[in-house]
């Protein structure tokens, strides 16, 4: 009597992400493509889920939650517009029955900011003038839109207006400085803040 044993490999699938890695800006959307190949005759359904993500950075969406056998799904990663900048890294998972896979990719998110100077940084002026400064405001990371500026430690007497106010972001803001003739002599350190 001849008896016939076949011994196959159990039905299983892979799974695959591009790109492994994005940068954005803080505020913006990552998409990445996470893939599902059937080995061996895998037809289940491939239920995917990330994690390693910060509820303060952002929110993740599979389009479609479920790949059945095969397949690619869209890992949508909208990030919050104050989130902080970091690499982040993050971990697709597939799970189908008793069947779980992994893959690795990166979000690596640059925060929103701006940068602030003052030009000339020292002007010397008598009671009843003005002295006029440029204020710069430039990009960091991302647009941070309209800029509201403040001056504070000004001398009892002094008057002080920016234009414009807000500022763009890049962009710039005359503040003029008026001493009267009430204004004390002295040496006064002004804080521009946006």
């Amino acid at each position: 009597a001849v008896a016939t044993l076949v011994v196959t490999a159990p039905q299983d699938f892979s799974l695959s992400a591009t790109p492994a890695s994005q940068d954005v800006v803080a505020g913006a959307t990552a998409t990445y493509t996470a893939g599902v190949a059937s080995l061996d005759g895998f037809a289940g359904n491939v239920a995917l889920s990330l994690t390693g993500l910060p509820s303060a950075v952002g929110t993740a969406s599979f389009s479609p939650q479920v790949i059945a056998g095969a397949g690619s799904s869209q890992l949508i990663v909208t990030t919050m517009p104050t989130a902080p900048g970091g690499t982040y890294p993050l971990t697709i998972t597939g799970t189908a029955g008793g069947a779980t896979h992994t893959v690795a990719v990166t979000l690596v998110l640059s925060a929103r900011d701006f940068a602030m100077s003052v030009r000339p940084s020292s002007i010397t002026i008598a009671r009843g003038q003005s002295a006029k400064y440029t204020v710069g405001v430039s990009v960091i990371g991302g647009s941070v839109g309209k800029v509201s500026l403040a001056v504070a430690g000004l001398p009892a007497g002094t008057t002080a207006a920016f234009s414009p106010n807000p500022a763009g972001s890049p962009g710039s803001s005359a503040l003029t400085v008026k001493a009267t003739s009430s204004t004390r002599r002295g040496t006064y350190t002004l804080r521009i803040t946006g």
